[in-house]
């Protein structure tokens, strides 16, 4: 951003101190790594709106840039209680949880915030994600909780064994449904295996046939 659109964000503010003006001053500032200035400002905007969900969420990535993660977190929770629906927060908490290594706890966060709505930052959060589960191949595939959204995501990325994996753990947490167990048994690769050695059976019994008819038609054919 030009020195000149952040003078017209800080003049916006200065003659509306007490509006929602705050915050896109703030993100500019966060975004040319000018952490205290972003901070002092969410400080002042959120005593009048202290229930903005980004601006909190903003003011909590700063304390984290400061290594401050406990305190951060605490921001974060305040955040997502103000406004449940709003994806930043929930990306906030993701993204903690992945510098952690809690992969799990991140993927619960991820899938929350982007059935919320898919962003930028969502989905530099899922590459990252990704990243690390490839890396550690120690870190379990069973989640806190799945739905049907999450297994409807995996395969529209292609993750087929993301999506068998959170469709059996349903399947297990609901053995009620029955039509969790038919999506269960039409992705499992052991229905096409089985259709694939059905194909081979019927193939192989027309070949003995066959050659059983050869068989017999060349023994009329000596007499």
């Amino acid at each position: 951003m030009s020195h000149t659109d952040l003078k017209h964000l800080q003049t916006t503010w200065d003659n509306a101190p007490q509006t929602n003006a705050f915050y896109p001053l703030a993100r500019a500032y966060f975004d040319a790594g000018l952490y205290a200035a972003a901070a002092d400002v969410l400080q002042q905007g959120l005593r009048h709106h202290p229930g903005h969900a980004q601006g909190l969420t903003l003011l909590g990535r700063i304390q984290y840039q400061r290594g401050e993660s406990d305190e951060a977190r605490d921001i974060f929770q305040k955040a997502l209680n103000a406004d449940p629906s709003c994806s930043d927060p929930l990306c906030a908490l993701a993204e903690l949880e992945i510098a952690a290594g809690n992969c799990a706890r991140a993927e619960t966060w991820l899938e929350r915030a982007e059935s919320s709505k898919e962003t930028v930052w969502s989905k530099r959060l899922r590459q990252d994600l990704e990243c690390k589960q490839d890396i550690d191949p120690a870190v379990g595939t069973e989640l806190p909780f799945v739905t049907q959204t999450m297994v409807d995501l995996y395969l529209k990325q292609g993750m087929k064994e993301k999506a068998l994996a959170a469709l059996k753990q349903l399947v297990d947490q609901n053995p009620e449904d029955s039509s969790l167990r038919q999506r269960l048994d039409a992705l499992s690769p052991r229905a096409f295996d089985s259709s694939e050695e059905q194909v081979h059976s019927k193939a192989e019994l027309e070949a003995r046939l066959s050659a059983w008819l050869r068989a017999v038609e060349h023994r009329k054919q000596r007499r």
